[in-house]
This record gives structure tokens, sequence and C-alpha cells, in this order.
């Protein structure tokens, strides 16, 4: 008797069956019902899963399942169980296409693609953990925990290729994706804004997009992976059907980043690099509130005032703040009673948010 292979985890089984469109009619002390699809006759076919895992006929019923979605999906059994496998995590895939044997690479070209690939992480973390600046002169070194919530995954053939497991973990805000997620989407939109840059021949869309797109850094960390900018690399992410994914990325497939590419990503980098904040000290009076959510809740986030920030010589200038919650209550107050704030922070030339405040007060 041919031995079977392990059989991929029952739960994650489950969810990848509901992913993928499967009614579950049944679902008793003994086994799960599946419905799906349908045959010429019209008749749904049946996938019946045992809950006991340690009963003889389990991993029957699991290849008996993979088998059904195999010859449904025109995908092999071990493609499937992959899927399964990897239901929960986000897939971002990089191999190079050309000047390279499908086997195994320079050991210094490999070096460069990991020690790339870890840097675009962690930039991409810094971006979103922080206020989205062009360009941090130093990065974290582990921001978020990112490097060890990310896994680096098998090589893949075809070409010699590297892939990222990044999880997608429950969603507890449902007004903002995990940290994960956003990770991914921030790195998918800043190559996609790459292959619109290079079409146009112009690094403009980059330089315009690095607030949800790449950073300096970012750019710098692609770049890196190219070498001297002769090695074109094609990257691709699979997103897990666990969360939807943001509308502007979720049709991305892949983009083979290569000779075209490299300067403008190149000039994006030196642009975003001498867009650096000023640090302000904003004083005014508050002219506006907002806060979409209860102000008063732990969880709510996008609390901003307006502030009429007095520059001298009678002119002035609106600029929203973010603040924490006793710092918007605090505002509420002195709106009410027409007194002054003052808060630093950093600014870009005539954008109108603060970034990163500090040392808020009511005068």
């Amino acid at each position: 008797m041919i031995a079977l292979p392990p059989p991929p985890p029952l739960e994650r089984t489950v969810s990848y069956l509901k992913s993928e469109g499967w009614d579950l009619v049944s679902n008793n002390d003994r086994w799960y019902v599946f419905e799906g699809y349908e045959d010429i006759d019209g008749d749904a076919f049946e996938i019946i899963l045992s809950k006991n895992i340690s009963s003889p006929d389990f991993r029957l019923y699991v290849q008996q399942t993979l088998d059904i979605l195999s010859s449904l999906t025109n995908k092999t059994p071990e493609m499937i169980t992959r899927e399964i496998l990897l239901f929960d995590r986000d897939i971002f895939n990089s191999h190079i296409t050309e000047n390279a044997d499908r086997s195994s690479v320079p050991l210094n070209s490999a070096y460069r693609a990991i020690s790339g690939l870890k840097q675009l992480f962690v930039c991409a973390t810094d971006s979103e953990e922080r206020d989205h600046l062009p360009y941090y002169p130093k990065v974290g070194s582990n921001p978020g925990g990112i490097l060890d919530e990310v896994r680096f995954g098998h090589t893949f053939s075809g070409s010699f290729g590297y892939s990222v497991e990044s999880p997608v973990k429950t969603q507890t805000n449902m007004f903002k994706a995990p940290l994960q997620r956003r990770v991914m989407e921030r790195i998918a939109r800043g190559l996609a804004t790459t292959e619109r840059a290079a079409c146009m021949e112009n690094e403009t869309p980059l330089v315009e997009g690095y607030e949800t797109g790449f950073s300096a850094n970012m750019c710098d960390a692609i770049l890196s992976m190219s070498g001297d900018y002769d090695m074109a690399i094609e990257y691709s992410i699979k997103w897990s059907k666990k969360l939807p994914v943001a509308e502007d990325v979720r049709s991305l497939h892949s983009v083979i980043i290569q000779r075209r590419h490299f300067e403008c990503l190149r000039a994006a980098s030196e642009k975003l690099k001498y867009m650096r904040p000023e640090f302000v000290t904003v004083e005014g009076r508050i002219v506006s509130l907002r806060s979409p959510h209860n102000p008063q809740s732990e969880d709510a986030d996008q609390r901003r005032v307006t502030v009429e920030w007095d520059l001298g010589d009678g002119k002035s200038r609106k600029v929203v703040v973010p603040l924490e919650k006793d710092e918007y209550l605090e505002a509420i107050a002195a709106h009410k009673n027409n007194r002054p704030l003052s808060v630093k922070g950093y600014i870009r030339g005539t954008e109108r948010q603060l970034t990163d405040p500090s040392d808020f007060r009511i005068i």
C-alpha cells in the first residue's frame, strides 16, 4: 500500500473550502459536508471531511478532497495542498528573469536579493508604523516585529526565485487592515507605480505617491536587489483570501523591474530624499474638529483638529493636527473657550498635515 503524504491541517482545509465558494451544508460531531460546483446534470459535487483526525480513514477523506478539487480546477493535488497551507498568508515572490541559471545564482547575487528583500519589508513597515515620510535617514531594525512575522519560503522553479510569506491576521479594526497586509499592499502599490512611471519615462508618479507607496528607502531596496542595475527581477504577489485586498492593488499580477525602471527609481529616490520635513511649532486657534468614531474610545483613530496657524505679518495657514484621546478632549474644551493651542511636529513644504506631533498644550 502506498503511503499518503501528511494531510494539511483540518481547520485550514475547512477555511480554504469556504473561501473557494464551497457551502458547508452539514456540520455535526463527526463530519463536515460541503457542496459546490455542479456537474453536467446540474448536481452539486460533495466533499466530506472527517472531524476525527486520529481515525484510520482521515487521510483518505483528505486525499479524496484534494482529488476532487484537482479535477475541478486543473491544479495538481500538491498545488492545492500548498494553497491550503498558505491560505492565511500573502505570498511575495521575486525571481531573476535573465542572466541566471535555473538552479542557482552567484552567492553575491543571492546575498543582495535577500538583503534587499529584508530592507524592503523593514522600510515598508517603517512607513506604515510611523508617519508616511518620503525618506527616513535612519530606519528601525525590526519595526513592528515584522522580521519575526514574515517567513522566508522555498525557492521555486522556472527561474531562480525567492518567496516571502506574510501572515494575514484577524482584522480587529474594521477601518484598518492588519499591519502585515498593509505592508504588502504598500509594496504592491509601489511596484505598480514604478511600472507606470517607467511607461511615462518620468519619476513623478513615484515622487507623488510616496505616502502610500515607495519611500526613498524602498526605492533603494529595490535597486539594491538588481546589483549594478543589469539584472531584471520579476515580482508578484498572491493574496490570501482571508481578507479583502485594497481595490487599487487587487488586480496586480506581476511586475518585471528591469533597465527602463531603474532610472525612474533612482531619480525618485534622490528627489524624495530632498523632501525632508521641517520641524515647526504650530500655534493658533482651532477652527474645526473631526473624529469619525467615538473620540473617547481607546481604539479610535483619525482624531484630527484643524488649526489656523499664525505665521506672523498677518499671514496664516490651516494645518491638520492628529491628536491622542486626552489631547483631543482638551482641544474640544479649548475650542469651546476660544483658546489657542501649541503643538510641535514636522511639515513638508505646503502640505497641511502635521506629522509626529509632540509637546501639545493649550495656551
